[in-house]
């Protein structure tokens, strides 16, 4: 019987330049899973998860096709689909794809953040757990654009549009971001510091305050 030949495998950072974002977005789409198949490579002398296609998550593997598809619509032909996330072409100048270290911020970049919330119920207000969630996903994009070499103001005021364009319950201010920014920092990364505890504050002022004692004639 022959021996089963490996599945071809790609790290996050291949993913990434075929998709045209940052690394970070990828293994934001990538956490928690392990290569159940395939394991590590070794990249410049360091181990790094390397993933089997079909291993990838459902969404990703139809970015990565569509991406594919791109590609071949500018005219660069590949075997396989394998044979273009091995060897992505440099993108398009102005077009959909682009260096994983280009300045630009694109949407997959935010999928942490999206997915977070798509676990809010629609037309509903977020529970203080839902809500942490979403602010330490945000505050991890964030860090991965700063990490990839954005400027830090930028990458803020990116990811606070972001979030009030999708998710404008939250009625944001940069200075109430840039509070919450600083306390997940000074936590390290702690979700229980951003839930926000001034309702449960006024019920307790309210409970305590005596009841007013009502004067007058008659």
């Amino acid at each position: 019987m022959p021996p089963t030949a490996k599945p071809r495998v790609f790290t996050a950072a291949q993913l990434a330049t075929a998709l045209g974002v940052t690394p970070q977005a990828v293994r934001s789409r990538l956490a928690g899973m392990w290569p159940a198949r395939s394991g590590t490579v070794e990249v410049r002398g360091q181990e790094a998860a390397a993933f089997a296609f079909d291993e990838l998550p459902g969404g990703l593997m139809s970015d990565l096709t569509k991406a594919w598809e791109a590609t071949e619509r500018r005219g660069w032909r590949y075997r396989n689909l394998a044979h273009f996330l091995s060897d992505p072409p440099p993108p398009a100048k102005g077009g959909p794809l682009a260096k994983a270290d280009s300045p630009a911020f694109r949407a997959g970049d935010f999928h942490a953040i999206d997915a977070a919330i798509a676990t809010i119920r629609p037309g509903t207000k977020p529970t203080p757990a839902e809500a942490s969630m979403v602010w330490d996903k945000a505050f991890q994009t964030v860090e991965a654009f700063i990490e990839s070499g954005k400027p830090e103001p930028k990458a803020r005021r990116i990811v606070l549009r972001h979030l009030a364009e999708t998710l404008p319950e939250f009625r944001l201010s940069r200075r109430s971001f840039d509070r919450k920014l600083g306390d997940w920092r000074r936590s390290g990364g702690a979700l229980a510091d951003l839930v926000d505890r001034r309702p449960a504050a006024n019920r307790r002022r309210r409970i305590q305050t005596p009841p007013r004692i009502l004067t007058g004639s008659l």
